[in-house]
Parts: C-alpha cells; sequence; structure tokens
C-alpha cells in the first residue's frame, strides 16, 4: 500500500516549554522546514493529565434573587460528590442569603427508593418570597439547570429540571491555529469519561489520515494550543504539563489520482459501449429485414 504522505515532518509539544501563557492555553515555537509545502496536520498522541476539576475557579458562581435583593453565589472550586456538593452549596446559601432565609437540599436515597439524579431544594423563613436561582454558563450542569436559565422557586420548593453531573469533562477538544478546520480549529477531540480524576488521558489516533485536517498556510514559527470543554471554556490543568505529538505531511495523492483515473476508464468504456449500442439500434431501424428478424427473435 502506497504511504499516504510524501514529507513529513513530526513534532514533540511539551506545554512546560511554551513561550507564554499556562500548560492548557499556550503559544510555542516550532522548527519547521520552510522548504517543504505540507497541507495536513494531525494529532498522533496526547497525554494529559486529568487535574482539572468539576467546578473551575473563575467558572464557579450563580445568582440568588430574593425578592429585590440579588447576590453573587461562590462555589468553592474543586472535585465533590453529590453528597459534598449538596452540602457546600447549602452551607454557602445560607452564608450569603441576603434576607436570612433557611435552604435545605436533598437528593433520594437509592437504599429506600429510586433514583433519579435530582436535587430537591426548599426555604423556609422567607414568608410569601419564592427565591431565583439564575444560571448562565457557570454551574448549570452540577446544579441540573440549564444554561442560561431563572429557576424559581414554587411553593418554598424547587426540584432541579435535569439529572445532576458532577463529573469532570468526559470530552476534551483541543484548539490550534495550526490547522483550518472551519471556523473551531479544532485539532482533535479526546473522550476521558472512562479515565479516574488525578490519573492521565492518554490518546493515541487510531487512523491519522481519516482525522488529519488541512494545515494552516502562511504560518509564522509560533502557533497555539488551547484545550476545552465542548462550550470552548479553557480547562484549567492545575500546574500540570500536557504532552502532545503532532505530525505535519503533504499528503500522496497518488492513489487519489489512481482511482479517479480508473473511474474516468470505466466511465468511458460505459459510454462507448452505450454508443455503440445506439448505432447498432439505429442501422436495424433502417434495414427492414433486420428489424424482422429481431422481432422474430
Amino acid at each position: 500500500m502506497t504511504n499516504y504522505f510524501l514529507k513529513n515532518q513530526v513534532f514533540y509539544i511539551n506545554s512546560f516549554n511554551r513561550t507564554s501563557g499556562t500548560d492548557s492555553d499556550f503559544f510555542i515555537n516550532l522548527d519547521m522546514d520552510r522548504n517543504n509545502t505540507y497541507d495536513r496536520v494531525v494529532l498522533l498522541d496526547a497525554s494529559i493529565p486529568k487535574t482539572y476539576y468539576v467546578v473551575q475557579n473563575g467558572y464557579n458562581t450563580f445568582q440568588l434573587t430574593e425578592n429585590t435583593s440579588t447576590v453573587t453565589i461562590t462555589i468553592p472550586y474543586g472535585n465533590y460528590n453529590r453528597s459534598s456538593f449538596k452540602n457546600v452549596v447549602t452551607t454557602q446559601l445560607n452564608a450569603n442569603s441576603p434576607n436570612g432565609y433557611t435552604y435545605a437540599i436533598t437528593n433520594q436515597n437509592i437504599q429506600t427508593t429510586q433514583d433519579t439524579g435530582n436535587y430537591f431544594f426548599s426555604v423556609t423563613g422567607n414568608g410569601a418570597v419564592q427565591p431565583i436561582f439564575t444560571f448562565t454558563t457557570n454551574l448549570y450542569e452540577q446544579f441540573g439547570f440549564n444554561a442560561n436559565s431563572s429557576n424559581q422557586f414554587v411553593s418554598n420548593s424547587l426540584q432541579s429540571v435535569n439529572i445532576t453531573n458532577l463529573q469532570p469533562e468526559s470530552t476534551l477538544f483541543i484548539h490550534s491555529d495550526i490547522c483550518q478546520n472551519y471556523q473551531d480549529n479544532v485539532l482533535q477531540n479526546i473522550i476521558s469519561a472512562s479515565n479516574p480524576d488525578y490519573s492521565y488521558i492518554v490518546f493515541q489516533n487510531p487512523n491519522p489520515r481519516e482525522y488529519s485536517k488541512v494545515f494552516r498556510t502562511g504560518f509564522s514559527g509560533s502557533f497555539y494550543f488551547k484545550l476545552t470543554d465542548e462550550n470552548g471554556t479553557v480547562i484549567n490543568l492545575n500546574g500540570v504539563n500536557m504532552v502532545l505529538t503532532i505530525m505535519v505531511y503533504q499528503l500522496n495523492r497518488i492513489d487519489e489520482l489512481t482511482r479517479a483515473f480508473i473511474q474516468y476508464s470505466m466511465l468511458k468504456d460505459t459510454q462507448n459501449d452505450f454508443i455503440e449500442t445506439s448505432k447498432k439500434i439505429v442501422e436495424n431501424e433502417d434495414n427492414p429485414i433486420e428489424d424482422q428478424r429481431l422481432a422474430d427473435f
């Protein structure tokens, strides 16, 4: 089988050796051979530490409204399970309630009933006032609500509308200006759901040719790489570096040209057969005797 590239260069990228930025959002210099013309780029493998949290610093707030008073509630960043998250949120709500309301959060006990994965919020000491939780793109998954939503208590209670998600991001996206992938510059997505916290996510490309992207033309020696979630939010690796292996190459189009030639040849043969058949039909129409023979046949 013909090799799928003609010329190539392989680069080992360690975010620790960045020229600027952080371990998950950085610029790095690549000594690329400018005498070669490359048109494809692919991520061959990656080693990414799963040191990011389910609640990230800087993306850990929501709004609490009580009548005409609105305050920002900040949940300490880190990893949580359903019980610890419930306890911390309850503490923050009660400590920051502008009118001194008392909040409680419960979830179903799988030992005694079915578990739907929801949280149930209640409030007391509020009179007739029904509080509101407002989320932008922070914390909504952990609470079980929708992004950019306002959720008001009814009769002093509120139930999350979705299953609460307290797993760190299960799909990561590596962006880079080294590729031209429509408008998102996604070099590769990586599934990380099966990796435990504080382990390493190891990715090995199963099909480099199929997963390759268009190489960016007019390049310089400096490129950026960014690790994000599905919403484009940068993943904070908390000071631990990641390592990538990428390859830039010139695609070998001989196989494509060969296939195109074979298809052309087959099409041409088909057209020739059609022309010959058409000629015979026309000749038969001009030959009554032959027409009778065909009819008898």
